[in-house]
C-alpha cells in the first residue's frame, strides 16, 4: 500500500508541473499578441497624425491667399473712395432733384442706397486679415497627442462552477466589456495597454459548504486576498486603486496549498466578476 502512495504522489507531482508550464507558455503567448495588437495600434495613430498634419498645411496656405486677397481689396477700395471718378458729379437721385452744386460733393458722403449708380464699397465688404479664424488644433494634454490618449475598461463575470488548485487562475467566461482590448478572456488576465493610474475589483462568491482562499495578483505578486467560510454561501470582494505601466498583468487566483477553493457561477447569474477602468494616463 506505501508503494501505491508513493507513485500516486509522484504522478500528481508531475501533472502539476506540467499544467503550471502550460499556464506560464500560454501567459507567454497572450504578451507576445497584445504587443503585436498596440504596435499596430500605435502605426495607425502614427498614419492619422500624417494626415492631419498635412491637411492643416493645406488650410494654412488657403488663409494665407485669402489674407493677400482681403489686403488688395482694402487698398483698391481706399483709392476709390478718396479719388472719385468723373461721373460722380452728375449723379441723379431717385427721390430728390440733384442740387446745382451736385459737381462738388465729396464722394465720401453719398450714400449708397440713395446713388442710382454703383455705390462706394463699404466697410463690410472689406476683408481684414487680422480678423480671419484659424483652425484650432486640438491641444496636446500631457505631451502627449490628443489621438494617442485613450480609453480603457473592462467588466468579465463567471457563468459556471469551477474549483481551482495551487495558483490557478480564474477564467471568466462572459466578457461584458472590453474597451481598450486589455482584458485576455482566454486565461482571465488584465494586461495593462498603457501606463497609467487604474481601478480594480473582483467580488467571489464560494460553493455551498466550501472554504475558498482567493487572490487578486499583479505579476504574480499578491495585491489583496479573499476569504469565504464553509458554512454557507459566502461572498468576498475587493476594490483597489494602483498604478501600472504598460504590460503589467492583473488576475484573481487560488492561493491555498491544501485544498481546493470551489467558486459559484450559472449562466442566469453571473455574479462572480471582474472589473477595472483606466482613470488617468502617464507619460
Amino acid at each position: 500500500m506505501f508503494v501505491h502512495f508513493f507513485l500516486f504522489m509522484n504522478i500528481w507531482t508531475v501533472c502539476s508541473f506540467k499544467e503550471e508550464a502550460k499556464v506560464d507558455l500560454n501567459q507567454l503567448l497572450s504578451v507576445l499578441k497584445i504587443l503585436k495588437t498596440h504596435y499596430d495600434q500605435l502605426k495607425n495613430n502614427v498614419t492619422d497624425l500624417t494626415k492631419t498634419v498635412a491637411e492643416l498645411k493645406k488650410e494654412n496656405v488657403q488663409i494665407k491667399t485669402a489674407c493677400k486677397c482681403g489686403a488688395t481689396t482694402t487698398n483698391s477700395s481706399n483709392v476709390n473712395a478718396k479719388k472719385p471718378t468723373p461721373t460722380n458729379s452728375s449723379i441723379v437721385y431717385a427721390k430728390k432733384p440733384t442740387p446745382t452744386n451736385s459737381s462738388t460733393v465729396d464722394a465720401k458722403k453719398l450714400s449708397p442706397n440713395n446713388s442710382s449708380t454703383k455705390p462706394t464699397p463699404t466697410k463690410s465688404n472689406t476683408v481684414k486679415p487680422t480678423k480671419q479664424v484659424l483652425p484650432v488644433v486640438p491641444a496636446a494634454t500631457n505631451s502627449q497627442p490628443a489621438q494617442l490618449r485613450k480609453a480603457v475598461g473592462f467588466t468579465a463575470a463567471l457563468t459556471s462552477v469551477i474549483s481551482l488548485g495551487q495558483h490557478q487562475p480564474v477564467e471568466y467566461d462572459k466578457v461584458i466589456t472590453n474597451v481598450g482590448k486589455g482584458f485576455d478572456a482566454r486565461h482571465g488576465h488584465f494586461v495593462a495597454p498603457v501606463k497609467g493610474l487604474y481601478i480594480l475589483s473582483a467580488t467571489i462568491l464560494n460553493s455551498e459548504g466550501k472554504e475558498m482562499h482567493m487572490e487578486m495578483v499583479k505579476n504574480g505578486v499578491q495585491l489583496v486576498a479573499f476569504y469565504a467560510d464553509p458554512d454557507d454561501y459566502s461572498m468576498g470582494s475587493q476594490t483597489i486603486v494602483l498604478s501600472l505601466k504598460a504590460n503589467d498583468m492583473v488576475w484573481i487566483r487560488h492561493c491555498r496549498v491544501k485544498r481546493p477553493s470551489p467558486i459559484y457561477g450559472k449562466p442566469d447569474q453571473p455574479i462572480n466578476t471582474f472589473s477595472g477602468a483606466l482613470i488617468v494616463q502617464f507619460d
